[in-house]
């Protein structure tokens, strides 16, 4: 048998309690190991009593509930690989929090969010994705609280952003046959599409106020479009030329 397998045995009698024994064990295996400080021997700790965990150059810190400190050993990246992904969540390149800690998200200066612990900690909660997003709540929810469940709008956002201008810009412009035209209407629509589903996400209210505006901004987009894709086709073009002169050359 290996090292890390035990074998247990139970009267039948107390059927009963196997259940008590399977979660007996269960939360036993879930004992992170870490390093004390103070002595640098090996401890454990329950992942629920973590409040953080923060990179530390090669290193991790651990922060607990009892103000605790203590390290790990491993990068942050490998350390999330480890953790259980419904219950830890990475806010930004240096920081892990236990979402069962959390107290409340509030917007800041700076387009940030930030998320404060039940014992008054607090990080900033900050990606590429989200700047944008984050520049809105702070001028417009300024100084309100956020939600927990309004974080997935904002994940929201960033998808609708990622499939409009990373994903079917790219395949209309790259790899699509359709006529320019047809690329235009196309980009445009999907471009509003993609805003005023943003928009909603972001806030009803501002859904609602902009909604008869939506006709026009899509014949603005279109206009717009079409201004880009001639100053774009003309450098192309250019650009294609120069290329074939050298080839001749």
């Amino acid at each position: 048998m290996e090292r890390s397998l035990a074998k247990i045995v139970t009267n039948p009698a107390e059927q009963q309690r196997w259940e008590e024994i399977d979660k007996a064990i269960s939360h036993l295996e879930k004992q992170l190991v870490v390093i004390n400080p103070k002595n640098n021997r090996n401890v454990q700790i329950q992942p629920s009593s973590i409040l953080a965990i923060e990179s530390e150059d090669r290193m991790c810190n651990v922060r607990v509930v009892s103000g605790e400190s203590y390290l790990l050993g491993k990068r942050l990246k490998y350390v999330e690989e480890d953790m259980d992904s419904s219950q830890f969540l990475k806010i930004n390149n240096s920081t892990i929090i236990n979402v069962k800690h959390i107290q409340t998200f509030a917007a800041t200066d700076h387009a940030r969010i930030q998320v404060e612990l039940k014992d008054g900690s607090s990080y900033y909660v900050f990606t590429i994705t989200s700047l944008w997003v984050t520049l809105l709540i702070t001028l417009f929810f300024k100084d309100q609280t956020i939600q927990m469940g309004y974080l997935w709008n904002l994940a929201g956002i960033a998808f609708i952003a990622a499939v409009v201008f990373g994903v079917m810009y790219d395949a209309l412009w790259n790899y699509f046959t359709l006529k320019p035209i047809w690329n235009i209407v196309i980009s445009s629509t999907i471009n509003i599409l993609g805003g005023t589903a943003g928009v909603w996400l972001f806030s009803e209210e501002m859904f609602h106020f902009i909604a008869p505006w939506f006709p026009g901004m899509w014949l603005l987009s279109i206009v717009l479009h079409t201004i880009a894709f001639y100053f774009y086709a003309r450098m192309d073009s250019r650009k294609k030329a120069e290329e074939l002169n050298k080839i001749l050359k």
